[in-house]
């Protein structure tokens, strides 16, 4: 997970650099919830599938 979280912030210093030239704030800042939404996921598809090991 770490690794995952290492690679999307240097992918999203690029593109933040790329959108505050253009001065879209709004398009940085929805860029982050998806960020967020997708990591969320990640994170509980890994518990939901750890659960789902122990139990079996």
């Amino acid at each position: 997970m770490e690794q995952r979280i290492n690679k999307l912030n240097l992918l999203n210093i690029g593109w933040i650099n790329y959108y505050i030239i253009a001065n879209c704030k709004g398009i940085i800042k929805s860029f982050e919830i998806w960020i967020k939404q997708r990591l969320r996921m990640c994170i509980w598809k890994r518990w939901k599938r750890l659960k789902l090991d122990i139990e079996t």
